[in-house]
C-alpha cells in the first residue's frame, strides 16, 4: 500500500487556479512528500470550461485523475472550493 503521506493532490478555491499551491508544493516536497498533483478544476485556471458545473462533477474528477495516476491511497488538500470536494472525497471514498 502507498503511503498517503506521500502522495498529495491540491485542489484551489473558487476564484483560483492550481497556481495557488505553487509555494506550499515545494515545502511539501522537501519535507517528504513524493509527488504533488495541483489540479486546475474545470473551467479554472488552464483546464476546458464545461456547459454546467457542479461540485460533485469535481470529486469525479479528481478520483479519474488519481486512478491515471495509479494511485490507490494520496492525501488531499484543498480551500474554498477545493476543501468542499476534498470533503466530499474523503466522505465518498474513504478508502
Amino acid at each position: 500500500m502507498t503511503d498517503p503521506s506521500k502522495l498529495w493532490i491540491a485542489l484551489h478555491g473558487w476564484a483560483d487556479n492550481a497556481a495557488s499551491f505553487d509555494r506550499i508544493a515545494p515545502m511539501l516536497l522537501s519535507a517528504g512528500a513524493s509527488s504533488i498533483v495541483c489540479l486546475d478544476c474545470a473551467g479554472h485556471g488552464l483546464s476546458d470550461h464545461r456547459s454546467f458545473y457542479h461540485d460533485i462533477d469535481h470529486v469525479a474528477d479528481v478520483l479519474q485523475v488519481a486512478e491515471l495516476l495509479g494511485w490507490s491511497n494520496f492525501s488531499l488538500m484543498g480551500h474554498s472550493l477545493g476543501g468542499c470536494v476534498a470533503q466530499a472525497i474523503a466522505a465518498a471514498a474513504p478508502e
